[in-house]
Parts: C-alpha cells; sequence; structure tokens
C-alpha cells in the first residue's frame, strides 16, 4: 500500500469513527465533498463520483465493511474494528502512479493528434443518455445521430463499468472531439451522474472564479530605468567623445612633426591642437 492511499484510508476511517463508525454511503460523499485539505487529498487518489468511493472501499475489506449492493441507495459503510493489521507502505506504488498520471498528462489527447496540436472542440456539463454499456465502454446518445464515447479508463479503481451505468440511464459529461477514425463524435474526458452534480458543480465554479481577475487589483507597472544607469551611460559617452578628440589632435601634431622634422615643442605637453597660423606649417 502506498502512502498516499494509507492517509486516505485513515481519513475515511477518521470520518466513519466520528458518525459512530457506520454512515449511509450518499452520506459518506457527500461528507468527502466538502472543501478541505484532508478532503480533498482523498479525493484526488478516491475519485471525484460516488462511485469511484464505492469502488475504493469495496476492494479494501480489511478496512471497511460494505453492503453487497453498493449502487443502492441504501448502501452503508461500516468500520471494521478489533481485529490487529500488518501494513507495508511502499513509495514504488506512489511513484509509479506519478509517472504514469505525468506520461498520460504529456501524451497528446486524440483530439489534438486530429487537429494538428490546435485547441480542440469540447462539451462541457453537458447531459445525455446512456445507449450502450459493456464492462470497458459504453456510448451516450445525444440525440440527432450524435454518440460520445466512454470508457473506464477515465475512472478511478472502477473495473465494470455494467455495474454503474444502465441503458437510458441519464449521465452527465465533458467530451472532446473524437479521431476522425472514431465511430462516435465525442471522446468523454469525465462522467458523472446526478448525485456528483454538487461537488463538480462546485468545483466547476470555483475554477471559474480562480481564473477570473479582478479589475480592482493593481496591474503591474512596468519598470522605469533606473536614473544612475542613464546618468552613467551619458558620462561614458561624453568621457570616449573627449578621448577620441584628445587622439585625433596628436596624430595631427604627430604628422607635423614627421614633415618639417622634430620641434621643441615636441617634449612638452600639448595643450591645444595647434592651427596653421601659429606654427606656420601647413598640416
Amino acid at each position: 500500500m502506498s502512502a498516499a492511499e494509507y492517509k486516505a484510508v485513515m481519513f475515511v476511517r477518521k470520518v466513519l469513527l466520528k458518525k459512530g463508525g457506520r454512515m449511509p454511503l450518499a452520506k459518506l460523499f457527500t461528507v468527502l465533498s466538502r472543501p478541505g485539505d484532508g478532503a480533498e487529498q482523498a479525493r484526488n487518489l478516491i475519485g471525484w463520483t460516488q462511485m469511484e468511493l464505492e469502488e475504493f472501499l469495496a476492494k479494501r475489506p480489511l478496512f471497511f465493511d460494505c453492503c453487497s449492493s453498493l449502487v443502492s441507495d441504501s448502501a452503508e459503510v461500516a468500520v471494521r474494528r478489533g481485529q490487529r493489521l500488518s501494513i507495508v507502505i511502499s513509495e514504488s506504488a506512489t511513484t509509479a502512479a506519478a509517472a504514469s498520471a505525468a506520461a498520460a498528462a504529456a501524451a497528446p489527447t486524440p483530439a489534438q493528434s486530429v487537429n494538428g496540436g490546435e485547441a480542440p472542440r469540447t462539451l462541457s456539463n453537458r447531459c445525455g443518455t446512456v445507449f450502450h454499456c459493456s464492462r470497458l465502454w459504453g456510448i451516450i446518445d445525444l440525440g440527432r445521430h450524435e454518440h460520445v464515447f466512454f470508457d473506464r479508463s477515465i475512472f478511478k479503481h472502477v473495473e465494470d463499468l455494467q455495474r454503474h451505468f444502465k441503458v437510458n440511464d441519464p449521465v452527465y459529461f465533458n467530451a472532446i472531439l473524437a479521431p476522425r477514425e472514431s465511430r462516435a463524435k465525442w471522446r468523454a474526458t469525465k462522467v458523472w451522474k446526478e448525485c456528483d452534480r454538487p461537488l463538480v458543480d462546485r468545483m466547476s465554479a470555483a475554477a471559474a472564479a480562480a481564473s477570473i481577475v479582478s479589475p480592482l487589483s493593481p496591474s503591474p507597472s512596468p519598470a522605469a530605468p533606473a536614473p544612475s544607469a542613464a546618468v552613467g551611460g551619458i558620462t561614458g559617452a561624453s568621457s570616449a567623445e573627449a578621448e577620441a578628440q584628445a587622439a585625433e589632435a596628436e596624430l595631427c601634431r604627430l604628422l607635423d612633426s614627421l614633415l618639417v622634422g622634430p620641434s621643441p615643442s615636441l617634449s612638452s605637453p600639448v595643450a591645444s591642437t595647434p592651427s596653421v597660423g601659429s606654427s606656420g606649417r601647413l598640416c
């Protein structure tokens, strides 16, 4: 068992023990849907739908007692007590899960491979009915010969879709454009039921609120150049120009000395550039 999985199991056990050790499954899902760091970490591993919570609890009989019919509304979950457990916590499972999640995020979506990397067309928070469902995949009917394909890869801990979806069941979904070779026009990225709508709507509203920038928030102003840098640039330019003028004056003096011979004035420093009238020589 990974460390993240152990934390999620202990969190669910703590919630159940606070309620007497037994709770209806629908009420437990409602409690886990509330805001909070612990609940959010548990949801990230368990899943964001009630069916994923059902499968998560059913696969851990050492910790929880579940009724045989998990899909019924009267299903209850209880904590197993009075037993000593030997649990080995490993980080390899967590690392492998993180690596697979990163690889799935880096892989291009089917719509991106079709559209050459452009932003795909999407459907968000749409409703349809289950047209066909098998163990591994299903079809959602939107009417007018428009269908949405989904499979169990978009769910956590779910192995048999027929346990949770029946023909003509209403479902909600988000979808992207499917590849051209697909018979269905859309491919679902998330599917949920009516019982999951409060959590999904709250998460969608929170994401939309986070993406909105308030007009009253101060906008970052462009950085103005430092005055010292500007003054330093002007000073550097003036000193370079003075050096160029001094070099040009020294060159004229040397040419004069080469044409008419050495002059006593060469040993003394030159205060100014010699002129034609004062020296009597042609430069």
